[in-house]
């Protein structure tokens, strides 16, 4: 019996993502913002034996500590962790009737991804120097 009704509520979101093109156009654009983040990340990461700055605050300071290089794989799976949940809320506001909220979900998105890359990178330049 629960199986049906999940099923019936999938195809319910499915039928109100396809018919409303504006949330398909942002949730494709958060997928495609996704993947350029997860791509440019994952071409600069190499596998190397010295190990990478990783930075940490606390109490109002950064401390910088070393990690292996695998760290970085972190970031290209925070890029589709934020994708996946924020697509989600945008859906389930879209399906309350709240448009306006899930376009200032979806803008909300962009900038996170946006924050995310450029600390990554910053990350990354530490890592070269060093």
């Amino acid at each position: 019996m629960a199986s049906m009704n999940k099923n019936s509520t999938i195809h319910t979101i499915k039928k109100i993502v396809m018919k409303n093109r504006s949330l398909m156009w942002m949730l494709s654009g958060i997928f495609i913002a996704a993947l350029i983040c997860s791509i440019w990340i994952g071409v600069l990461i190499h596998p190397s034996d010295i190990t990478v700055y990783s930075r940490y605050s606390a109490f109002g300071q950064a401390h910088f500590y070393k990690e292996h290089w695998q760290y970085f794989f972190l970031f290209v799976a925070f890029f589709w962790i934020v994708a996946v949940l924020h697509s989600g809320m945008m859906i389930k506001f879209t399906v309350l009737s709240r448009k306006l909220t899930s376009k200032v979900i979806f803008w909300y998105t962009l900038a996170v991804l946006a924050v995310g890359l450029m600390y990554v990178l910053n990350v990354i330049s530490l890592g070269q120097a060093a």
